[in-house]
């Protein structure tokens, strides 16, 4: 008799955030919900599931992606490679229990499960606030990735409280460039956030895994509009930036960020944060996260200028567990006969980049 169930994308997200709201309000959040877990449902080749385990008083349950590959360079295969992969962003596995034979007991279900449909390898993003690695199965190896940042608000302070000097310095002077903030609509914007935000990404040399399709944004503008923030910054020309929060139960993160040439050294990301914090002390919220730098390398620019604005620091780690290691090694030993070059060589899944 089964004791889990795997709630999926065809069924109804009321279903699915029904199950995330018996989670404590302290333990939900925007990377569980059906809408944002679904964003990463791209293809034919994808869907999205929630599984979810429950025993007397504790429940676990996990968000992912399930990727079936069917050709690697082309090359079709006689039977898919199915994977499983968290969504963009940080989620992981998620109990109301630290009690290890409760967690033992959800997990041996789960792979239950993965060894009834199939899959192969699981790549895991663990939440750095919530601390998700600490609900990871047997066999899961989990790596430190990177530190990334979140400012805690605290309704007796300044917006810019917890921004060291520089950062305080660069709001005044945006104000007084003439900058300011606005709160526009997603739905009515999409079109621009797509192009600034694809613009940003081919400057700063993103890896293609950051070019989200068509479809990701089609569904982005559908999101439900009182769950994100869309803050624009202008000048006397327009829009210099924007940048779009995923709002939660608990505190809000920073998404996606777009911008133009014009926006920089102006100030523009400082002002738009400020705003943010404004928005987050009127919603009484607890933080803001801010996520991490584009590498762990301690000299990373973006995480240097992320610390600027936040008070507190988080550990991110990812994690990766093989199902069918012989699979998932003839996978990868197909790229090296059609002499690919991965675009992330240590990426564990690397032959979902090479169809």
């Amino acid at each position: 008799m089964r004791n889990f169930q795997v709630i999926t994308g065809e069924d109804s997200c009321q279903t699915w955030d029904s199950i995330i709201s018996k989670l404590p309000i302290s333990l939900q959040d925007s990377y569980f919900e059906c809408q944002y877990v679904d964003l990463q449902d791209e293809t034919n080749h994808s869907s999205t599931a929630l599984f979810v385990y429950e025993s007397g008083d504790y429940f676990y349950t996990n968000p992912f992606v399930i990727r079936t590959i069917e050709s690697i360079c082309g090359e079709h295969l006689n039977v898919p490679i199915i994977d499983l992969e968290s969504p963009y962003g940080y989620g992981g596995p998620i109990s109301t229990s630290h009690d290890s034979k409760f967690i033992y007991e959800a997990d041996k279900a789960f792979l239950s499960w993965c060894k009834e449909i199939g899959v192969v390898s699981e790549f895991l993003r663990f939440h750095p606030l919530l601390c998700t690695q600490n609900f990871a199965g047997a066999g899961t190896e989990v790596e430190f990735n990177r530190l990334t940042y979140s400012i805690t608000i605290n309704q007796s302070n300044s917006p810019v409280q917890h921004f060291k000097g520089t950062a305080r310095n660069r709001v005044r002077g945006a104000l007084q460039s003439g900058l300011y903030v606005q709160e526009i609509n997603l739905k009515d914007n999409i079109a621009q956030f797509r192009t600034m935000y694809l613009a940003a990404m081919e400057r700063k040399g993103a890896l293609s895994f950051y070019n989200f399709s068509n479809l990701y944004f089609e569904k982005l503008s559908n999101y439900n509009p009182e769950k994100l923030l869309l803050l624009s910054v202008n000048d006397s020309v327009g829009m210099i930036s924007m940048g779009l929060f995923l709002v939660g139960p608990n505190g809000m993160h920073y998404h996606l960020g777009a911008s133009n040439n014009r926006s920089r050294h102006s100030g523009a990301f400082n002002l738009l944060m400020s705003y943010a914090v404004e928005f987050a002390m009127k919603k009484n919220l607890k933080w803001i996260h801010l996520g991490g730098g584009l590498s762990n390398n301690a000299s990373d620019t973006l995480s240097r200028f992320k610390r600027t604005i936040s008070d507190s620091s988080h550990e991110y780690f990812t994690g990766k567990r093989l199902h069918r290691p012989d699979v998932w090694k003839a996978a990868r030993n197909k790229l090296v006969i059609h002499n690919t070059d991965s675009e992330a060589d240590d990426y564990f899944q690397s032959y979902h980049l090479h169809p």
